[in-house]
């Protein structure tokens, strides 16, 4: 009898407390953030250990957001936990880069058929919030500024997804997100920011022709440009030297 008067307290609890204000950030959220800057800077390169004392006497916080955000990052595949060698940022390997490439040349390639179908690259009001992404990204690449050059090109593809209408695959697409964040960064270490500029430019161009076969062929290429086609160990070797 006791034990199910505490039942029925707990659950009365529980929905009496289930409605509360949604908190907009957390401290987690500000440590993963600032993990992932650090990390598209060069401050952070992979193989790198990261200590959650360090950090968390660097950010001011205690000990739990950081070890919260560390296991976020982890199971975006950011961070990497080994037993007896702790965490460190996850390195780029060629088996990395082709699992992304995978999931986005499948997840855009279905975006641009919605995009394609609603003609929606015929709208001038959806063409515009592109075409800002990229002046975002070519005020970033004036300053040099490899995190803000980053957000700006991923929030051109996250726009694209948004745009399709379709808020599932928008979420499935926001999981690599960070993970583009950071080897977009990385690869402006040694690739021209202007180039990944006219890289944009050009694929926009081509989805605003509507032509969905040269669309399909250009995503992918343009895919395997930001991933394959630079040298990643070139790009973190010059960043560890300066």
């Amino acid at each position: 009898m006791t034990v199910s008067k505490k039942r029925h307290s707990s659950q009365k609890s529980s929905k009496e407390d289930y409605w509360q204000p949604i908190k907009a950030r957390t401290l987690t959220d500000d440590v993963v953030d600032r993990i992932v800057e650090a990390a598209t800077r060069g401050f952070i390169l992979p193989g790198d250990r990261i200590v959650e004392t360090e950090i968390a006497e660097k950010m001011n916080v205690s000990r739990v957001p950081v070890r919260e955000a560390l296991r976020v990052l982890e199971s975006q595949g950011i961070v990497i936990n080994e037993p007896f060698k702790g965490i460190r940022m996850a390195p780029v390997t060629s088996e990395r880069l082709d699992e992304l490439i995978d999931i986005r040349v499948l997840l855009e390639s279905h975006v641009l058929n919605m995009f394609i179908a609603k003609g929606l690259h015929r709208d001038a009001t959806s063409i515009e919030k592109l075409n800002q992404c990229i002046d975002q990204m070519a005020q970033a690449a004036i300053v040099q500024d490899s995190y803000e050059f980053s957000l700006s090109d991923v929030n051109f593809h996250r726009t694209l997804c948004q745009l399709s209408g379709n808020n599932t695959l928008t979420a499935l697409w926001e999981n690599v997100s960070k993970q583009l964040t950071i080897i977009i960064g990385i690869s402006t270490f040694t690739k021209p920011m202007e180039k990944i500029v006219d890289e944009h430019k050009k694929l926009l161009d081509i989805i605003c022709s509507g032509d969905l076969s040269k669309i399909k062929v250009e995503i992918k290429e343009h895919i395997r440009n930001q991933n394959k086609k630079v040298n990643f160990e070139q790009a973190i070797d010059k960043k560890r030297e300066q």
